[in-house]
């Protein structure tokens, strides 16, 4: 009997040790889980503001002052939110604040007290109000003590229409402000007021899971009121997880972070040691072996999510090597090489291209599935957009010998508010799919304006005379790793995740993506995007149209150029050497550091 309880108490000590190490693991693995379902709960809200936003620019030339056109807004404004209130729950209101003032808000017998407030007067918000208008983008805020009462979260937006949407004499007019007031000279002429979303605070801890953390093994704390990361108070949780937390994780906000914290309150070898040495054998081991099969079960869904965004930190470290790759096979196939030779550098080169797409889709998809994809919205010329866009398929066009036109409507105005990568990314997917599954005919590219309700939308409608797509594989086409069967993948190639990338970034966006399609007849896309033109003449349109010069042309007009000694900050020995070859074939001098202060060293 002896020799069986010392056996045991053997194997319960090797064991605590184990699930010492385990309850660590478990504790960074449930932070994970978290952060990433915080920041799909703010990501859903974020939208809601961007909508507003385009709500706001499709009437931006109403006359606010006309009561007539106020009320049109009104009406439009309700129309619009409830709309919006139907498909996205968990939302307290939805504001507009023109000047500043909280003039138009959705469920008004519930918000009284925020109507009519001037959020630029208000001394305790203040700061944070010109905050947002300083940022020019989305800024969470909170959660704080509501006009309304309770506690709430904002994510809010400032909005800018065009010059002299501020009037700051007729702001004077109407307020007992001051004419010298500093804070007044910080509000751009271009700024229209703000979108301001309102989560209250019990439903946003219930969504992201935070009411499901009662466990006596661990406590929990979030800081960083405002976005303030490290510095900002507790609002969430203990504060003594803080003084010497077992695992932290910042939790990503548009403009800023939260830090949330997780403690080890006790070992959890020393209960299950006790439960094994009073039960000796038998049904101690069944207890522990299903302790541990339940540890292996939300272990392996966090590391799962812990994978996912690893990979989506990992993009430029795996890019930048196969980038090298591709462009020494590109300088190799500039030299004198053999008939033979040339075939072999070009099939590595062509393969490594296509290794390259593989690889953006994969990472760009586990961007979007951990919430690290931020949009970079900024004015943009739509024809040159499209234009780089068309000029990338163009060989692939004419080797297939396809007619291939775009047409952008007149009444759409050329520069845009929105994030020019993405949509270029929406349209590379759908032309590369066009023209992969169109043997004979055309590709057409219309853009046009579509009004949904008051707002208005940009709609893409891409049309082509391929293969089209049987009835029974369109519910796979937004699937991810999903090509309807393995002989699409087996001709065309691919990884399945192009129009589910492009759905994700379209929803992000505040848009939509659908499609129609008929076999051997060809295929429709359609994206829907938020129309948010930019009229302000100091935005210059840029020229697209760029002349097609051979190698041997474009080297002979830089030549006036050639001799200068270029500096060049580069840390890869190989993107160094890259670069010095084609930076010699131009006639350049190059000088490569790998860093500033190398540079400073250096000189």
């Amino acid at each position: 009997m002896l020799v069986g309880c010392l056996t045991t108490l053997g194997a319960v000590v090797a064991e605590r040790h184990f699930a010492s190490s385990q309850a660590e693991q478990l504790a960074q693995d449930h932070l994970y889980r978290l952060k990433a379902s915080l920041e799909q709960v703010f990501s859903a809200r974020f939208n809601l503001t961007i909508a507003l936003d385009a709500f706001v620019q499709s009437h931006r030339d109403l006359d606010f002052q006309d009561p007539e056109e106020a009320a049109l807004f009104q009406r439009h404004f309700e129309d619009f939110t409830a709309a919006l209130d139907r498909e996205i729950t968990g939302v307290l209101s939805l504001q507009l604040a023109p000047d500043g003032v909280i003039t138009y808000i959705t469920h008004p017998e519930r918000n009284q007290a925020a109507l009519n407030h001037d959020l630029l007067t208000d001394d305790e918000r203040r700061d944070q109000i010109i905050e947002v208008i300083e940022a020019r983008g989305i800024v969470v805020g909170g959660p704080f003590t509501l006009l309304q009462g309770g506690e709430g979260l904002l994510v809010r937006k400032a909005i800018f229409t065009k010059p002299g949407a501020y009037d700051r004499q007729r702001y004077l007019e109407t307020k007992a402000i001051a004419p010298d007031t500093l804070w007044l000279n910080r509000i751009p002429d271009d700024f229209w007021g703000f979108a301001t979303v309102v989560m209250p605070v019990e439903i946003f801890y219930a969504e992201a899971g935070l009411d499901e953390l009662a466990d006596h093994r661990y406590l929990y704390g979030m800081r960083g009121r405002h976005g303030l990361g490290a510095a900002g108070e507790v609002f969430w949780g203990d504060p003594s997880v803080f003084e010497d937390p077992t695992f932290s994780v910042p939790i990503s906000l548009p403009n800023g972070e939260w830090v949330m914290a997780v403690k080890q309150t006790q070992n959890l070898g020393w209960w299950r040691s006790v439960v094994i040495l009073l039960l000796g054998s038998g049904i101690s081991g069944s207890l522990s072996f299903a302790i541990l099969i339940n540890q292996e079960k939300e272990m392996a869904i966090a590391r799962s999510q812990a994978k996912g965004d690893f990979l989506a930190t990992m993009s430029h470290e795996i890019r930048t090597p196969l980038n090298g790759m591709i462009g020494m096979t590109s300088l190799l196939l500039d030299t004198e090489l053999g008939s033979q030779q040339r075939h072999f550098v070009q099939t590595l080169r062509h393969s490594g291209e296509n290794l390259l797409v593989i690889i953006n889709d994969i990472l760009d998809f586990s961007k979007i599935e951990a919430n690290c994809l931020e949009l970079d919205v900024h004015p943009f010329h739509l024809p040159q957009c499209i234009g780089e866009v068309y000029s990338l398929f163009k060989a692939q066009i004419q080797a297939k010998k396809l007619t291939c036109s775009w047409h952008i409507d007149e009444e759409i105005h050329p520069v845009i508010q929105g994030d020019k990568t993405r949509l270029k990314q929406i349209l590379l997917n759908l032309f590369s799919n066009a023209i992969k599954f169109t043997h004979q005919g055309h590709i057409d590219l219309q853009v046009s304006l579509k009004k949904d309700g008051a707002a208005t939308f940009l709609l893409f409608t891409l049309e082509d005379t391929g293969v089209g797509i049987p009835p029974s594989l369109k519910s796979y086409l937004f699937q991810p790793f999903s090509q309807g069967d393995n002989s699409v993948t087996r001709k065309y190639g691919g990884t399945g995740l192009g129009l589910v990338i492009s759905q994700r970034l379209c929803q992000l966006m505040g848009g939509n993506i659908w499609f129609q399609s008929e076999v051997k007849r060809g295929t429709t896309f359609y994206v829907q995007l938020p129309y948010l033109p930019v009229l302000d003449s100091s935005v210059a349109t840029p020229q697209w149209i760029v002349p097609e010069l051979p190698l041997p042309s474009l080297i002979e007009s830089l030549k006036p150029f050639s001799h200068l000694r270029i500096l060049v900050a580069e840390d890869l020995l190989v993107n160094q050497q890259m670069m010095g070859f084609m930076l010699e074939k131009f006639g350049y001098d190059p000088d490569f550091v790998s860093n500033g202060p190398q540079y400073r060293t250096k000189t």
